[in-house]
């Protein structure tokens, strides 16, 4: 904010740490009509990373957030994940 404050939303956009990695993340879902998907930017690694999936059978922010794990820390990420 003008005033310094930290925010964790901010016109529809959410800003956070990763609690995984410790990265910066700022993302926005959405969905409709049985779809939805997810808009992650890693500002501090140049990373911008979406996930779309034509269901509404999955979490759609806890599989984006699993897959975008694979380019933030892939040396972490077990083979059988």
């Amino acid at each position: 904010t003008n005033a310094g404050d930290t925010l964790e939303f901010s016109l529809g956009w959410r800003v956070d740490i990763d609690e995984e990695t410790g990265v910066r993340a700022i993302w926005h879902t959405g969905g409709a009509m049985g779809g939805g998907g997810v808009l992650f930017i890693f500002p501090d690694q140049g990373i911008i990373f979406a996930s779309l999936a034509n269901t509404n059978r999955v979490t759609h922010l806890q599989l984006a957030r699993r897959i975008a794990r694979l380019f933030l820390n892939p040396s972490d990420v077990k083979a059988n994940e």
